[in-house]
């Protein structure tokens, strides 16, 4: 019996240490937009650390990638004149996932040289003497390069090896070369326990911004009882991936997370089409008082546009998606109302006007302005410091009633 029990906690150990020393890959960036909102895609995160010479002309842009919302990134530096003709381009990183990384594993092509460093330093125009480099040679078909951190060399010492837990930024460096090169695909190579440790945070962080998203389609009347579970079993799947991780499960979540986005960008859809009738129904009063034309099939379809937001409110959120084709017809029938009202609108004259110190965008509508300044960044409640803002606090400003918000910008990212 001794030796059964003996032998059994032998295969435990061996069974954990096998587990430990398998990797999985951790996407940092695929650069791909979404489907449900292919206009948005974080650039600034990547511009943040954005740097050339006066002698070069640097570009970084998304470029398509085999697909039709699949996306590279796209960087090219070209000479200007003899001198200072260098460029850099970079992010931030979450130390407390970066420090579980063994290796960096990435996609590219394009021609020439390329230093991938790593920077103690935060500041945008810091020294390099916390930096540690490697060199990669580009060739003009994709490639997989997998970089381990060991192999990086700490400038002007020699010294391999940087402590992960200090990194604070990622650098691609290059000089002119006049070539467009693409990255693609960035992952961390880590240890499978840290791998899903770091995929439960994320998945606790979307929910979140799920709970959100939530709160807001709630007080705008949508029927949240039902999504409120779907949320719940959500949770208690993360926390039994936390326990006992395994790819099936994580499969399992991550279709679930994609099931409840489509369902909140269909409802956010809906709100849109809502405020967009409800315009472009005062704009066809408007001309039609000033009998400046006629739009009886354009009414009829704003008013089933009225109607079917109504329906997707009292639809539960979890059901929603039923209504998105739909949704989908009615938004290019608004848009052709909208497309017809504008040249009788133009002839009309009306312009925004100011009175007794309001501005009115045309009799009886007021123009009432609240509004912040936006630097990218949410100070977390916990007071822990700040993350990167994403769409959904956007629409929690949105919400709260603000009307504009100041982006502040560098120009000479634009030139």
């Amino acid at each position: 019996m001794r030796k059964e029990i003996y032998f059994l906690l032998f295969m435990f150990l061996l069974c954990f240490t096998s587990f430990a020393q398998e990797t999985q890959d951790y996407l940092v960036d695929d650069f791909n937009l979404a489907p449900d909102n292919s206009a948005y895609y974080p650039m600034h995160s990547w511009r943040g650390y954005t740097a050339f010479g006066k002698g070069c002309d640097f570009r970084l842009s998304l470029e398509p990638e085999g697909s039709e919302f699949a996306r590279s990134l796209a960087f090219q530096a070209k000479k200007l004149s003899a001198q200072n003709n260098w460029a850099y381009f970079g992010t931030k990183v979450d130390s407390d996932l970066w420090r579980d990384a063994t290796a960096l594993r990435f996609w590219m092509k394009g021609a020439g040289e390329v230093i991938i460093r790593l920077r103690y330093d935060s500041a945008r125009y810091a020294s390099d003497d916390t930096s540690w480099d490697y060199k990669i040679s580009l060739t003009s078909q994709w490639r997989e390069y997998t970089i381990p951190f060991a192999d990086f060399t700490k400038k002007y010492s020699g010294q391999r090896g940087p402590d992960m837990s200090a990194v604070k930024v990622l650098l691609f460096v290059l000089e002119d070369n006049g070539a467009k090169n693409y990255l693609d695909d960035l992952k961390l190579v880590m240890p499978t326990a840290a791998f899903y440790k770091h995929q439960v945070k994320r998945y606790e962080e979307t929910l979140e911004l799920f709970k959100r998203d939530l709160d807001y389609l709630a007080g705008r009347r949508f029927d949240a009882q039902g999504f409120e579970k779907s949320l719940e079993k959500l949770r208690q799947s993360i926390d039994q991936l936390y326990v006992a991780p395994g790819s099936e499960k994580q499969k399992q979540i991550d279709e679930v997370m994609a099931g409840l986005q489509r369902e909140i960008n269909i409802a956010r859809r809906a709100i849109v089409l809502q405020t967009r009738a409800s315009f472009i129904t005062e704009r066809i009063a408007f001309i039609e008082a000033a009998k400046a034309g006629s739009f009886a099939e354009e009414k009829a379809a704003l008013a089933k546009a009225k109607q079917l937001v109504e329906d997707c409110q009292k639809a539960p959120l979890n059901k929603i998606s039923r209504c998105g084709a739909e949704l989908a017809s009615l938004e290019n029938e608004v848009e052709t109302a909208y497309q017809k009202t504008l040249q009788p609108w133009a002839a009309l004259g009306i312009r925004p006007y100011v009175k007794e110190g309001e501005i009115y965008l045309y009799p009886g509508k007021p123009f009432h302005v609240y509004g912040t300044n936006d630097f990218a960044a949410i100070y977390k409640d916990d007071s822990s410091g700040a993350r990167q803002s994403v769409e959904a606090d956007y629409r929690h400003m949105a919400e709260l009633g603000y009307k504009v918000i100041r982006v502040p910008f560098g120009y000479e990212p634009l030139e």
